[in-house]
């Protein structure tokens, strides 16, 4: 599994987190907006269904839908997560340019 992690949408509780990536046992990409606890915001949870955003233009609309900007970069990863079958990588992308972490 890829994780990617993103700026959050507008208007989020300070502490929310925000991941997408590709979940190759699922064949989908995934997008995950959880508030902290005892925010008001309800979490955010895509690609929960195996194959429900297998291809990328779908899945980036959803994104672009939920308030997450999506950095230019970001659309060249997440194909490759997926066509290249990448895990276990995490990059941040919350300053702007991306940082591998892991």
């Amino acid at each position: 599994m890829s994780r990617h992690l993103l700026p959050n949408p507008d208007g989020a509780d300070p502490g929310t987190e925000t991941v997408a990536g590709w979940d190759q046992p699922m064949r989908t990409y995934y997008l995950m907006v959880n508030p902290p606890g005892g925010s008001e915001n309800e979490p955010v949870w895509l690609g929960q269904e195996h194959g429900e955003f297998y291809t990328l233009d779908p899945f980036v609309q959803a994104l672009i839908t939920h308030g997450v900007r999506v950095p230019d970069a970001l659309y060249a990863e997440l194909y490759f997560d997926r066509d290249m079958g990448r895990s276990n990588t995490v990059t941040d992308w919350r300053t702007g340019s991306p940082v591998q972490l892991a």
